[in-house]
Parts: C-alpha cells; structure tokens; sequence
C-alpha cells in the first residue's frame, strides 16, 4: 500500500493509540516525511486528553476521566442547541478495556447507525454488545443521565464488510456502516430517528449540495469538547473526491464533501451529513402586533463519516458512505424491518 493510501486509511481509525502504534512503526520507513506530522499529532492530542468514562451502572453520576482515547471531532463547528437534531447519538465502544467514541444516528426506535469501522479494530472480531454504551437525547455530554443511556443487544455490520487490515491498518473502507440494535426502544420525548435518503435517489448527491455534519468531541483548539457541534458542508464532485483519494474512493458507496475552514475528522466516525431543508413556516407574535416567521426545517440523512484527508482532516474532501447506494440503503433498512 503506498503512502497516500496509508495515510487515508490512517485517518479513518477511531482510536489515537492505534495510529500512534502503527505510525511509529513506520516512521523509518519511506514514508517516514509523511509520518511524522501525523505522529507529533497524535502525541499532542494524547497529552491534552482523552474519553468520558461512563459508568454503565449510573450513567447519571459517572466520573471524567482523561486518556489517550478522544480525536479531533468537527472542525471549526459550532454548538447545537439542545433539542435541534434529536436523532443524534453517541456511540462509546469498550475494546480491551480501553473505550473509544463514535456518533451515530437513531434511524428506528430500537436502532442506531454508525460505521463499521466503528464496531471492529482492526485484525479483532466485531466487538461484542456489551461493549457498546449508547448516549441519546442530549447534546451536552456530561448531562447524559440513566433515560439518556442505552445498552446494544445486536451489532450488524454490513455483510460485504472487509475490512481488509494489513499489519494494524483498515486497508479497505467500501461499505462502512453498522446498525446497532438497542436494549430497548428510544422513547418519542427523547428522539425522533432521522429520515434517510432512499435507495437510489440521487437528488442530495449533486456536487454543491448543502450538507451539514455533526459530532462529539476534541476541536481545531485542541481542547476536549462535550457538546455536540455542527458544521456546514457541500457535497464535492465524484471526480473531485477520485483525484483526492485516488485508489481509494470507490463512488458505488462512498460520496465527499468539504467546506473552507470546515472539516469532520477521525472521531466523528459514524455520525451523519444530512440536508437540512425549510419545509414550511410558523408563527410567532413579537411586540406591537407584529408577526415573525420562523423555518420549520427536516433533515435527510445522506451520508455516514468514514474517512478523512491528510495531513490534517482540512487537506481534501473528506469520505462519507453514500446513503443512496441501493446495496447500503437496502442493508440499513432490511435491518430495520427484521
């Protein structure tokens, strides 16, 4: 694998330690130029800090604690105001005793989509349910409580998955989404699951379209954040994304979009790009009279963060799972429908 396609694969993985291992292994190889910013990286990231500990047993009074485990999330976002995007969740997976987070989306009431790099680490098998601690229902972190806490009863990860690791790496990241089943259903006051684009329809894959992504954690300061932050994107052309990961990008199920200044990142894996669309109008009196209209808006989820750019996650158009791929589409919702 050369060092272009190292470096894309690297940026997918979910846990710093991970990278750390693998780039000081090759950091006296050729690509030792390339490395090296990537690894002064990953060790300043260590250093800041690391993931919530949740205790599974009282969500509600667990401790902070800082680790090696949180990478660089949405960069250059800005906060969510509770309640906007109610679908959103946060997926935490506890592999070897060393937890690591991913988003995710409620797509059903007992159902939860992240990405299949999200579920498995690389040369393990898929992890366990009771690996998975599910955050829904807040957008702070530290206001997660014991209604806002999910267990996983089934994780499924997309039956053409292959992930194909070489010595520590996904070599491979064609068909990266996971459906994880919930312990019990979301309650309709907590979330609402999120429309998904349908199978085949093509009509939010145009290069320029407006997308927005979401997501939990470290920012461009390089400090630990606990809200959720958004930021705005547009879809890129495929051959934009083609000549930007090249040998990489494979346009039957994957889709990029970027924005100047603005980024996911490692960490955001498995969260969502969405359209956020006006669908109508409300009301609202202000003083003398006078009224104000107010967007209703709907979001259609159309993609799932699954890999990024180099050397920094700004570099190029970042890589999402295309939604509207029958061969995803049709997984996700056979899943669903049992």
């Amino acid at each position: 694998m050369d060092a272009a396609r190292f470096a894309h694969v690297l940026r997918s993985l979910s846990t710093a330690g991970t990278r750390r291992h693998v780039l000081r292994a090759l950091a006296t190889l050729p690509v030792g130029s390339l490395v090296a910013p990537l690894l002064a990286s990953e060790t300043a990231a260590s250093k800041r800090g690391g993931a919530a500990s949740h205790n599974r047993d009282s969500a509600r009074g667990r401790s902070t604690r800082r680790g090696p485990s949180v990478t660089p999330e949405v960069v250059n976002g800005d906060p969510v105001p509770q309640g906007t995007f109610p679908f959103m969740a946060f997926v935490e997976v506890t592999v070897g005793g060393n937890p690591y987070r991913c988003g995710g989306t409620v797509v059903g009431p007992r159902f939860v989509l992240t990405a299949a790099h999200c579920v498995q680490t690389p040369g393990a098998p898929v992890a366990p349910p009771n690996a998975f601690w599910i955050g829904i229902g807040q957008v702070n972190e530290a206001a997660f409580g014991s209604d806002n806490a999910f267990g996983v009863v089934s994780v499924t990860p997309h039956p053409d998955w292959d992930p194909n690791p070489v010595d520590g790496v996904f070599t491979n990241l064609d068909n990266d989404v996971a459906v994880l089943e919930l312990d019990r259903p979301v309650p309709g006051n907590l979330a609402a699951p999120i429309a998904l684009v349908g199978s085949g329809d093509t009509r939010y894959d145009r290069a320029g379209q407006p997308v927005v992504v979401t997501g939990w954690g470290e920012t461009e300061t390089g400090d630990v954040s606990t809200r959720l932050m958004q930021a705005n994107l547009a879809i890129s052309s495929d051959a934009a994304c083609a000549t930007a990961h090249d040998g990489f990008f494979n346009p039957e199920v994957m889709i990029c979009a970027e924005a100047p200044g603005r980024a996911s990142c490692f960490g955001d894996s498995g969260g969502p790009i969405f359209a956020n669309e006006i669908v109508g109008y409300r009301t609202r009196k202000k003083r003398k009279g006078k009224k104000k209209r107010i967007p209703i808006y709907a979001q259609t989820q159309v993609g799932v963060v699954s890999f990024s750019g180099i050397p920094t996650c700004l570099s190029m158009p970042n890589g999402y799972v295309r939604l509207s791929s029958p061969k995803i589409n049709n997984f996700i919702t056979d899943v669903i429908a049992g």
